[in-house]
C-alpha cells in the first residue's frame, strides 16, 4: 500500500495549469452542487456505499486540489451507470470501472453530478468499483464555517494553512460522493500529502505517517459510518500536546 501512495504522490498529481487565485465565493457553483440532502437520484438510490479510499494533494501555491477516490458499491437494483455528486469544478482527468480504464466519452459532469456509463450492466447484488482521478481549484469559502468551501490562509509565521467546510453545500465540493444524509460509505481511507513541515489531522484512525523523499507527508486516516459533509482536509504547521491522566 505504502508503494502504491508513494507512485500517487510522486508521480500522479503534477499541477496542470492553474495560475489565478480565486477569490472568496469562486469559482462559481452550480446549484446542484449547492443543493446538499433532499428527494434522492433514482440513479444513487441504487447504490449501497461500501467503501471509500481517498488520496488528495492539497497545492496552497496555486489553492489546487488533486485527488484519486477509489469508490465501492454494491448494486440494490440493477445498474448501468453510477451518478456521482462532485462539483464541476474538480473536471474529471481518468476513471477506471474494476481496473479497466474508460474512455472519455464514457462520464460526463455539466451540472455537478458525474453520470459515468458503465461498461457493462451490474445485475442486482453486484458490485462496482469506480475509481476516479480529478482536479482543480475548489470553490473558497466566504465566510466560513457558515459557509462551504475551501479556506486558504497563513498562520502569523508566514506558514501555509488549509481547511474545508462542507456541511451546507456537501462533499461533493471536493471529493466525488453521494451527498445526501443515507449516502454514508460503510468505511473510508484518506491519504492526505501535505507540504513539508506541515501535519493533517483528519477523521477516525492514524494508519501512519509516511514521509517522502522531498519532505512531503502522506497522511493515512480511517474511519467507519462517518457523515459524508463530516470528511475533513484541515493541514497547518501543528504541533502535538499529549499526556497522561
Amino acid at each position: 500500500m505504502i508503494a502504491s501512495r508513494l507512485a500517487f504522490a510522486c508521480g500522479c498529481l503534477a499541477l496542470t495549469g492553474a495560475t489565478t487565485l480565486p477569490k472568496k465565493g469562486e469559482p462559481a457553483i452550480t446549484a446542484q452542487t449547492a443543493r446538499s440532502g433532499g428527494v434522492i437520484d433514482p440513479d444513487q438510490a441504487k447504490l449501497g456505499f461500501d467503501a471509500a479510499d481517498l488520496s488528495f494533494e492539497v497545492l496552497p501555491e496555486t489553492e489546487t486540489l488533486r485527488g484519486v477516490a477509489t469508490l465501492s458499491f454494491t448494486a440494490k437494483a440493477a445498474l448501468d451507470r453510477l451518478a456521482i455528486d462532485l462539483d464541476r469544478n474538480l473536471p474529471v482527468d481518468a476513471i477506471a470501472i474494476d481496473g479497466a480504464a474508460l474512455a472519455p466519452g464514457a462520464w460526463s459532469n455539466p451540472e455537478g453530478r458525474l453520470v459515468i456509463t458503465l461498461p457493462q450492466r451490474v445485475a442486482k447484488g453486484g458490485h462496482v468499483t469506480a475509481r476516479i482521478s480529478y482536479g482543480g481549484q475548489p470553490h473558497v469559502a466566504v465566510k466560513a464555517p457558515w459557509d462551504s468551501g475551501m479556506v486558504w490562509a497563513t498562520t502569523p509565521g508566514g506558514a501555509p494553512w488549509f481547511a474545508t467546510t462542507a456541511e451546507g453545500y456537501g462533499c461533493d465540493l471536493f471529493w466525488p460522493c453521494l451527498d445526501f444524509p443515507t449516502g454514508e460509505p460503510g468505511v473510508v481511507t484518506l491519504h492526505i500529502t501535505v507540504p513539508k513541515g506541515l501535519k493533517a489531522p483528519s477523521n477516525g484512525k492514524l494508519l501512519g505517517v509516511d514521509t517522502l523523499a522531498d519532505g512531503r507527508t502522506v497522511w493515512n486516516w480511517r474511519i467507519k459510518h462517518p457523515n459524508t459533509y463530516g470528511i475533513a482536509l484541515n493541514v497547518g504547521p501543528y504541533e502535538e500536546i499529549s499526556g497522561v491522566l
